[in-house]
């Protein structure tokens, strides 16, 4: 995989280049929801506000999480309100009236899992759910006017990635943008038999401002949201485990701590209201450490961190091994390259700046190899904090009056 920049921890922090290309996100998978009651249907079961009628049409769309009812991430999502979808209509006094609809993007993996939650919960409530399979996700990322990239007909769903912020408003969005669009029966057949080793080209549906763009294969938009420390799926955001502040969540967009009752809301509310979370999902450089023989010291690994463990403990070493530092300091979640994300205790790897640690590696025999890691703080973090601590202390300004 080659780069056309050099990985480090000052690029980890401000976040990497904007490069131009589209990629198929054949890893993600749609279903949709329609009906009279499914924007009240959706506001009960995730994290983010759900516009209500007729004012949905105002955002092309938001991330959000479903959440278990102890407040643990069951799948992170996209939303996008969709009022073209076939089936969105309903018959009253011999009259279609066209409903509220949306598309939900969650991983692949997770689809089947999804749709059954949303059926379970359905009892009485006047919503459709089907899964979709003439639509398919894409991603796209370039310099261009935002203003110009987002102009799209209905028919096309563009949104503006929102889980890293832009720092100016008319700057292009550092996580890009994801598409909706229509895949044709030819179009399927002929992706099914191209070669598999090349990126898949936008289907005819795509607007020439990304059909344009230069294709690429899904594995450099995995390493783009890994050096943006941008988790996503349940490799990296694990199902009824991962708490969405540590996740991130709040930080990309994904919660709103205005709205009412959800599932899962009560623990969620809680952590943001003591302030306190020890642990976040954070980027990681790694490198391997030899401990014994000729040649020791650090060396480069060919794809270091797609070797690596998933759920792995990261420790401390050397002289820092307190009494303290027998916890954990994280776990290693997912990576590639030599850069990936891991759940990082902040006080062992963030707040005190770079400690020895990282995860010790037993091969045949008696020989053992550490990896070392090194954890960074992404610059949008702070950004999104204070945009945050801003909007709490308005709400209370606002609740005081």
């Amino acid at each position: 995989m080659q780069l056309p920049f050099r990985i480090s921890a000052q690029l980890l922090r401000q976040g990497p280049p904007i490069t131009e290309a589209i990629t198929s996100l054949s890893h993600r998978a749609l279903l949709s929801l329609s009906g009279p009651d499914a924007p009240k249907f959706l506001q009960g079961l995730t994290t983010n506000n759900v516009p209500a009628p007729p004012d949905s049409g105002v955002q092309n769309g938001w991330y959000t999480a479903f959440l278990n009812a102890k407040g643990r991430v069951l799948y992170d999502a996209f939303v996008y309100p969709a009022a073209h979808l076939p089936g969105a209509s309903t018959q009253q006094d011999g009259k279609a009236t066209l409903d509220w609809s949306c598309f939900i993007e969650v991983d692949a993996t997770c689809v089947a899992e999804l749709e059954k939650l949303l059926k379970r919960h359905k009892l009485r409530s006047k919503v459709s759910i089907r899964r979709v399979e003439d639509h398919g996700v894409w991603h796209a990322r370039t310099a261009r006017n935002p203003a110009e990239m987002e102009a799209m007909p209905p028919s096309i769903l563009v949104l503006r990635d929102p889980r890293v912020p832009a720092r100016q408003p008319d700057d292009p969005p550092p996580m890009g943008y994801r598409l909706v669009l229509p895949h044709t029966a030819a179009y399927l057949s002929s992706s099914s038999s191209s070669a598999s080793s090349s990126p898949a080209q936008p289907p005819p549906s795509a607007p020439a401002a990304f059909a344009e763009l230069p294709p690429q294969e899904s594995a450099m938009y995995t390493l783009h949201r890994y050096l943006s420390g941008v988790p996503e799926g349940p490799t990296e955001i694990v199902p009824e485990d991962a708490l969405p502040l540590e996740s991130n969540i709040d930080y990309m967009a994904g919660i709103d701590f205005r709205k009412g009752c959800y599932v899962g809301q009560e623990l969620t509310i809680r952590t943001k209201h003591t302030g306190v979370v020890r642990k976040r999902i954070l980027p990681i450089l790694t490198r391997r450490a030899v401990d014994e023989g000729e040649g020791g010291g650090e060396i480069e690994g060919e794809n270091l961190a797609q070797s690596l463990p998933h759920g792995e403990n990261i420790r401390v070493w050397g002289d820092e091994e307190t009494k303290a530092s027998k916890r954990p300091a994280g776990k290693w979640l997912a990576g590639v390259g030599d850069v990936g994300l891991g759940l990082c205790r902040l006080e062992m790897m963030a707040e005190k700046g770079p400690r020895a640690c990282g995860i010790e590696l037993v091969g045949e025999g008696e020989s053992k190899s550490k990896v070392g890691m090194e954890a960074v703080v992404p610059e949008w973090h702070r950004r999104r904090e204070e945009e945050l601590s801003k909007r709490g202390k308005k709400k209370g300004e606002e609740g005081g009056g």
